[in-house]
């Protein structure tokens, strides 16, 4: 439950643009489009995981982050077309009892596959390559 807050404030951060059609049709007929993706994260690693488990509990926070990128949608149908995106993105974290601040900054290529359900809605689903 306590992961769900900072995965709830991620999905509520991020932000989506993309080319508009200034035609007036729609935007899936079969013309490749481009956009740009901006957003916030905010991340955590866990040391206490693993083999062997360390003596004294090692207590972490919360590190803010962003992600920057651009997209390409590729339209297969009027409902599904396949979104290649190409994004940067920062992590990290904090080690509370030393003060150790630790960055992770690197590509991360997501390969998804999107289905139209209405208009304006639609459902994003494939693996992410970091």
């Amino acid at each position: 439950m306590k992961n769900a807050l900072p995965l709830f404030l991620v999905l509520c951060l991020a932000l989506d643009a993309s080319a508009q059609n200034t035609k007036g049709s729609s935007s899936l007929t079969g013309k490749i489009n481009f956009g740009v993706k901006i957003g916030l994260n905010a991340s955590n690693t866990d040391f206490n995981r693993g083999f062997p488990v360390p003596a004294v509990p090692v207590q972490t926070s919360w590190k803010a982050g962003f992600v920057a990128g651009f997209l390409l949608q590729v339209p297969l149908s009027q409902t599904f077309s396949l979104q290649q995106e190409y994004l940067y993105s920062q992590m990290g974290g904090k080690i509370n009892s030393s003060g150790t601040e630790y960055a992770f900054s690197y590509l991360s290529l997501p390969l998804l596959a999107k289905y139209a359900l209405f208009p304006r809605f639609t459902l994003l689903a494939g693996p992410q390559f970091d």
